[in-house]
């Protein structure tokens, strides 16, 4: 019996490693440096070269792309009603507006998904409740990702 939880165990643990260099072969695909970068980072320092108006040394990066094609589907995420309130006395919060932020998930189509954390102010003068309250942000795979888990399953699964 014992024989055959441990070998059960060492299958698992075997996945689990396949797994994880799948995964790490993925997000060397996805974040690893390309030859396109480089070819075109070399493009960009032979232009510099030739045109002296523009500044020397290191120039500030583009920032993060916006995705401003895909469709937006709009999901809220709220507290429990008694997370709404402070649970030393009971008093409710005062709603505070909104978190925003978007991922990219993949379904029949890929879209943009904005969770919207219902935030709270405390309307009270417990000192153990903390000022503001708001809902918990979704899973990611990465912390502060764009890319949802649907979007890495996909990736996964595609041969």
């Amino acid at each position: 019996m014992k024989a055959e939880h441990a070998g059960e165990t060492a299958a698992l643990h075997e996945q689990i490693e396949i797994l994880k260099n799948q995964l790490a072969e993925m997000q060397h695909l996805v974040f690893g440096r390309s030859t396109e970068k480089k070819h075109a980072a070399l493009q960009k320092q032979e232009k510099q070269t030739k045109s002296s108006a523009k500044p020397r040394g290191q120039q500030r990066g583009h920032g993060r792309t916006t995705v401003t094609s895909l469709p937006v589907i709009h999901e809220d995420l709220d507290l429990e009603i008694h997370q709404k309130q402070c649970s030393q006395c009971g008093l409710p919060f005062k709603p505070f507006g909104t978190e925003d932020s978007d991922v990219v998930e993949v379904e029949v189509q890929p879209h943009i998904r904005r969770y919207r954390r219902h935030r709270y102010l405390k309307t009270c003068q417990c000192k153990q409740t903390p000022a503001i309250v708001t809902a918990p942000a979704p899973a990611k795979l990465i912390r502060k990702g764009k890319l949802g888990i649907s979007v890495w399953v996909e990736i996964g699964v595609t041969p």
